[in-house]
């Protein structure tokens, strides 16, 4: 078997620390974790939006089938669920 190289490319900036990726749809979503926010990613233009602040450090995130969003908030103690309709 052959290994293919895939170039790398940047698909957003503007994040002081991002982790815990996950698609969501065809968006992808991530804690940037020391800009205390959850923020989706649309991976064709860059385009960085603010789901959620959180004040208590956003850390491991997931995706269900839904769609919600489910955030660990590392300094409280919490797990948030951000819903489709933006209620926390």
């Amino acid at each position: 078997m052959t290994e293919q190289l895939i170039p790398a490319r940047k698909v957003a900036d503007g994040l002081v620390f991002g982790e815990g990726i996950r698609w969501q749809g065809d968006r992808i979503v991530l804690s940037d974790m020391i800009g205390r926010r959850v923020v989706r990613v649309d991976p064709a233009d860059g385009r960085i939006e603010t789901l959620l602040e959180v004040p208590g450090q956003p850390n491991g995130l997931a995706v269900a089938e839904t769609m919600d969003v489910f955030i660990l908030s590392m300094f409280d103690g919490k797990v948030l669920r951000y819903g489709n309709d933006g209620a926390v």
